[in-house]
């Protein structure tokens, strides 16, 4: 993808973590909410799901996950939620994968090795967008979500190593609920930067 490709009426997010029952489905949820409040009437050019390299399809979110959206008022989408197993044909369709875990990419690009030019892990494509200045891509949110991927990739390149638990959003699944709750804030307070980057040309993240 190219900051140049002509403009097409949707792109799609697909968030991936191992199950699809906390972190990627908390991501969909929480992400599409803040779009649909920052972006306005852009938000519905962004078709935003999740899926999981180990899921059994059509299963409910985790409970406790539900439950801890509902205290953000999300109840209603956290109850329709159903699982989906990832597969090659839904990552060829999206335009940016945004994963839990590095394992999660690896297993991203190698059911569909195009997208190694599309595939980050979430807390590591919004550190990437915080290096890139406001003026560089365009005001309108669609174009600015088609340019990102590039010039993510672009700051990736020339970028030093960065030690994998600074951009993974590990399991919390196995631990006490004080840690699915923090969990939950921290995908949110990711999700919120990738979304202010979209809705504001001068956007800046630290």
């Amino acid at each position: 993808m190219t900051a140049s490709r002509r403009l097409r009426p949707e792109f799609r997010i697909l968030f991936v973590c191992t199950g699809n029952l906390f972190r990627s489905p908390v991501a969909e949820i929480i992400s599409r909410q803040l779009m649909q409040e920052k972006l306005g009437t852009a938000a519905a050019s962004f078709t935003i799901t999740s899926a999981g390299t180990d899921a059994v399809a059509g299963r409910k979110m985790d409970c406790r996950s539900a439950s801890i959206l509902a205290e953000y008022g999300l109840d209603r989408p956290a109850g329709e939620f159903r699982t989906r197993k990832l597969d090659a044909a839904t990552v060829a369709r999206a335009d940016l994968v945004l994963t839990a875990e590095r394992k999660h990419r690896r297993a991203v690009v190698m059911l569909e090795p195009s997208a190694l030019a599309t595939a980050f892990c979430f807390r590591e494509f919004v550190r990437l967008l915080g290096e890139i200045s406001g003026p560089s891509i365009p005001d309108d949110p669609l174009a600015r979500a088609q340019a990102a991927a590039t010039l993510a990739r672009q700051q990736r390149g020339a970028g030093r190593y960065v030690p994998a638990e600074i951009d993974d959003i590990p399991d919390p699944m196995p631990h006490p609920p004080h840690v699915r709750q923090a969990s939950v804030k921290f995908i949110a307070a990711t999700a919120r930067s990738f979304v202010n980057f979209l809705s504001s040309p001068h956007e800046k993240l630290g």
